[in-house]
């Protein structure tokens, strides 16, 4: 993915989000990690199955606010035969662990 700004470890997060919120005002910050290798899906896969999932919705009349969890469903259960539903987790384990290791640093005080 194309980013403005990226760092590489724990403690360069924890440099920067030390820095930022030392800023007067300072808003919210985003940090974001692609899920496991091992249990990555492929983009143009992914997208096939939410496409499919939204003309099973269109063709059963699912409208607004039911238009998300149906798809949602559709993906995890039926399309991805639970792969979606195992990165998911993955995902969830690696941003726990990369939260540990960053309050840790942060606890830590400034890197050297």
């Amino acid at each position: 993915l194309a980013l403005a700004h990226r760092v590489d470890s724990a403690g360069d997060a924890a440099t920067v989000i030390a820095a930022h919120l030392a800023l007067p005002g300072a808003g919210g910050m985003l940090l974001v990690q692609p899920p496991p290798v091992d249990v990555a899906l492929d983009g143009v896969e992914v997208e096939g199955w939410i496409a499919d999932g939204l003309a099973r919705a269109k063709g059963e009349g699912v409208r607004g606010a039911a238009v998300t969890p149906f798809v949602l469903a559709h993906v995890t259960q039926a399309a991805s035969g639970g792969r979606a539903l195992r990165a998911n987790i993955g995902l969830i384990i690696n941003n726990a662990r990369m939260a540990g290791a960053i309050a840790v640093a942060l606890a830590s005080g400034p890197s050297s």
